[in-house]
């Protein structure tokens, strides 16, 4: 236990390290692009050129810290990530498991799952937990309701991406949110 404990904090801490240097490079770009804005628009009042590019840099900086722990930026340190769907709602992994949680605090372990801008379907992968093999999670109320296999296909027979066949496991979706334009251009 001890030793998952320092295994979990030095990937969280290495983790942090990583997004403290990104933000630095980030801040930077950023800082240097907004010192050019400003130099431009009052060119003849500014007096001390490097106070003003520092004030831009730790400006961009706090921002970027800021945004990287907000439901927009944060994607998890070390062994946790998260993806955000809708509603202020996420989708977590920690220790290869994805779970949903829901606004009392209960947790269901869930395996492959899709979802649109106002429900996540998904397989349960724990049924010790709830009973059903498969559940919707209402975005909007924060409420989910599990079914057996049976009552699924006959629920959601009217939404085709609801089809179990549509579903995909927790990389595929943080893969695809993650990568491309939010990795390079935030932290």
């Amino acid at each position: 236990m001890i030793k998952y404990l320092i295994f979990t904090s030095m990937a969280a801490g290495g983790h942090f390290l990583f997004e403290l240097i990104k933000i630095g490079i980030l801040s930077a770009a950023y800082g240097t692009i907004v010192f050019f804005i400003l130099r431009t628009i009052r060119w003849k009042n500014i007096k001390n050129v490097r106070q003003l590019w520092e004030r831009c840099f730790w400006a961009v900086c706090l921002l970027l810290f800021v945004f990287m722990f907000t439901y927009w930026g944060d994607h998890g340190l070390g062994d946790d990530s998260y993806i955000p769907i809708h509603h202020y709602r996420t989708v977590n992994q920690s220790d290869e498991t994805a779970y949903i949680e829901n606004k009392r605090g209960q947790q269901i372990d869930v395996g492959k799952f899709t979802y649109n801008d106002r429900n996540l379907f998904a397989e349960i992968a724990d049924k010790r937990q709830i009973d059903g093999d498969y559940l919707i999670w209402d975005l909007q109320k924060n409420e989910w309701k599990a079914y057996n296999a049976g009552d699924y296909i006959t629920t959601t027979k009217s939404q085709p991406t609801a089809s179990p066949a549509n579903f995909k496991d927790f990389s595929y979706y943080y893969d695809n949110y993650w990568s491309g334009w939010r990795f390079w251009l935030l932290p």
